[in-house]
């Protein structure tokens, strides 16, 4: 049975809003009217929810030149919590460069390489939850994918800073949202720029995905509000 656990992160920093177009028929693209959940974009409040576990108390300290990884990548992972939120105006930032530097030079020694060949984290990974919602932080700086949601239900992804560099040293598969094998995703108030992916819709991966139990599809999307840099090429 999974655990019925509000789990939140609290961090500092700053935010960043965003605008563009709204759907204004409030109608999937297959006519079916956006339930009203989908339009609901309300902010957690920290004070009305349960439990919170704040990085500060396990272990974490305010000093962006600490090294905090193990802190910072148990509280950012969940597998089978209902109601999981990530939650505050701060950043967590994966140092990416080290991963990108290795990638690059094992491309240097072997063009064909894959991605496998070098052991890059994902920055966020929540898995089998239900009533999911992440506002608000900065993501930056991601070994590999940003974040990746795998069989989730019912998410909420609200005004993130997403950000990994094109350039000086590129950031390889660095997708900002990866949702694979989820149903109900309302993403809104995004900004977005990564070296790779934006947003990835995922059933799994390889030749006989759709015949892989593990694996399934994609339903009930509401991407709306983002932005996107223009970069030179």
């Amino acid at each position: 049975m999974k655990n019925k656990v509000l789990f939140t992160i609290a961090l500092l920093g700053i935010s960043l809003s965003v605008l563009a177009k709204e759907n204004p028929k409030n109608v999937f693209p297959h006519g079916k009217k956006i339930p009203a959940w989908f339009l609901d974009k309300t902010k957690l409040q920290l004070e009305q929810l349960g439990k919170q576990f704040i990085t500060t108390n396990f272990g974490a300290i305010n000093d962006s030149m600490a090294l905090q990884t193990a802190v910072i990548q148990n509280l950012v992972n969940a597998y089978g919590v209902d109601g999981f939120s990530i939650s505050g105006k701060g950043m967590i930032n994966g140092n990416g460069p080290k991963y990108w530097e290795s990638f690059w030079q094992r491309r240097r020694e072997n063009k064909n390489c894959t991605n496998l060949e070098v052991s890059r984290p994902r920055l966020v990974f929540i898995w089998n939850c239900k009533n999911v919602q992440v506002q608000d932080v900065k993501l930056h700086n991601s070994g590999f994918w940003t974040s990746h949601y795998y069989k989730c239900n019912d998410v909420k992804i609200l005004d993130l800073h997403i950000f990994s560099p094109h350039a000086e040293v590129k950031a390889p598969s660095t997708d900002a949202i990866d949702l694979d094998a989820c149903s109900n995703v309302l993403i809104s108030g995004c900004y977005i720029s990564v070296n790779d992916d934006a947003i990835a819709l995922k059933g799994g991966k390889g030749p006989w995905a759709d015949k892989d139990p593990n694996n399934g599809e994609n339903t009930n999307m509401d991407v709306r509000t983002l932005r996107y840099p223009i970069q030179k090429t």
